[in-house]
């Protein structure tokens, strides 16, 4: 567990399965860096992480803690191996449409926000 960047106490984890499969987890976290070392380490195969506001909003988005896409593309960049897939949460819903067009835009096609119930087989 890896304490992130966050106006509250909030945490990033690494959760490695018997047969090797290493996901990551981070909810609420603005740009950090001990984490995504971490992430990088370990050579993490699925993310789950947030994306809460389009880039419009980043003066927002770091102020309260948290990533827009932009944000989140330099955050995967910190990392020399960095996740096959990456999962998205945490989107503030009167943004979402505007959020997601920008994620479609970051040059990975491994990215997607997860939708409501949806289980992650891995």
């Amino acid at each position: 567990m890896t304490r992130v960047n966050h106006t509250v106490p909030a945490y990033g984890i690494i959760l490695i399965g018997r047969k090797g499969e290493r996901i990551a987890y981070t909810g609420d976290t603005g740009p950090t860096d001990r984490f995504w070392k971490k992430v990088d380490e370990f050579r993490v195969n699925h993310l789950i992480a947030e994306s809460s506001f389009p880039n419009r909003l980043e003066e927002l988005a770091l102020k309260t803690g948290h990533l827009t896409p932009a944000l989140l593309q330099k955050e995967i960049g910190k990392m020399k191996n960095p996740p096959r897939r990456i999962y998205l949460m945490h989107a503030k819903p009167q943004y979402f449409p505007e959020i997601e067009k920008e994620i479609r835009g970051i040059a990975r096609n491994s990215i997607r926000y997860l939708q409501e119930g949806e289980v992650l087989t891995i």
